[in-house]
């Protein structure tokens, strides 16, 4: 029973990110690699940015992705005083290597192991260009 269910699960995250635009994939790709799934939205940005290689979006633009993530049950926020104002935790309320195995086709980060995360990042974009 638990199988089947997990099954439906991971088919229901695959058809969501299927939907996805590309900039939306590298956003959520961008969240699973860094700290694989809790980050603030600056460092989401951060790895966004880098590993778009100047095929990315605005701030805002990206946090509107985050939004949309949100809507989809894909990723929670939640906003936090931070000493000179206010930030955004990000969290992942998938699983990240179910929700690798439906952006890679296959667990990016275990197979790999934590190497440069950065690094991790753009291989995982090339897959999604």
């Amino acid at each position: 029973m638990k199988g089947a269910k997990d099954r439906i699960e991971h088919d229901n995250v695959t058809d969501i990110i299927t939907t996805l635009t590309k900039q939306q994939q590298r956003v959520l790709a961008a969240i699973i690699v860094k700290k694989w799934g809790e980050a603030t939205s600056s460092e989401v940005y951060e790895a966004y940015e880098e590993a778009s290689q100047g095929d990315s979006v605005s701030y805002r633009r990206m946090f509107d992705y985050v939004k949309e993530l949100e809507l989809l049950g894909l990723i929670s926020t939640r906003t936090v005083p931070d000493g000179r104002g206010r930030t955004t935790i990000i969290k992942l309320r998938r699983d990240p290597s179910m929700l690798e195995k439906a952006l890679f086709g296959k667990e990016v980060l275990s197979e790999s192991g934590y190497r440069d995360v950065e690094e991790m990042l753009k291989e995982a974009v090339k897959k999604l260009s």
